[in-house]
């Protein structure tokens, strides 16, 4: 599972499809929420990777390594296409909401 958290954006669009690509699932994650559930929902879904934009940084605090979508180095590397890995019944995303005990 990787997180992506970031505005609704084309980089939003070209990060989905990367992970998806990739072979991972998906896990979006509104900037919008509090610190305290963005990082619950990053530890208890296992994430340990999340997307992000720079201007967001600041509300994830724990351990997972976080990638900006927009840093430019990313654009210089190998623009090819990826063999396929993933298949039809591979896990695309995972969404939390909240239930009846106020926890995702």
């Amino acid at each position: 599972i990787v997180g992506i958290m970031v505005e609704r954006s084309i980089e939003m669009i070209t990060g989905i499809l990367a992970i998806l690509k990739a072979g991972g699932g998906y896990l979006p994650i509104d900037p919008a929420h509090p610190k305290e559930r963005i990082n619950y929902i990053i530890d208890d879904s296992g994430a340990e990777i999340v997307l992000t934009e720079s201007s967001l940084r600041n509300n994830i605090s724990n351990n997972c390594k976080v990638i900006d979508v927009r840093d430019d180095s990313f654009f210089d590397q190998d623009g090819s296409n990826l063999d396929m890995v993933s298949e039809s019944n591979n896990l695309a995303y995972v969404i939390y909401t909240s239930g009846t005990t106020g926890n995702p």
